[in-house]
């Protein structure tokens, strides 16, 4: 039913300071579902490592990917 497909990709990247990194690791379900005292721990030893090891932030890449296609008419 579509014409060939068009896949367009946008690579880009987000840095996050270790607060952030934490505030969004917060919004995922599998985290958010852990015992609270679990998520807490997990937390504080992801925090510590971006802090010491990282230098405070991390940046994790991310992908967009955009697909275009035309229906195709037999009118």
């Amino acid at each position: 039913l579509f014409a060939p497909v068009i896949v367009k990709t946008y690579p880009w990247t987000q840095r996050y300071t270790a607060p952030e990194y934490v505030q969004l690791l917060n919004t995922y379900s599998d985290h958010r579902n852990l015992e609270p005292a679990l998520r807490d721990e997990l937390y504080a030893g992801i925090a510590e490592i971006i802090d010491m090891r990282y230098g405070g932030a991390i940046t994790k890449p991310y992908l967009a990917v955009l697909y275009l296609a035309k229906t195709h008419c037999d009118s």
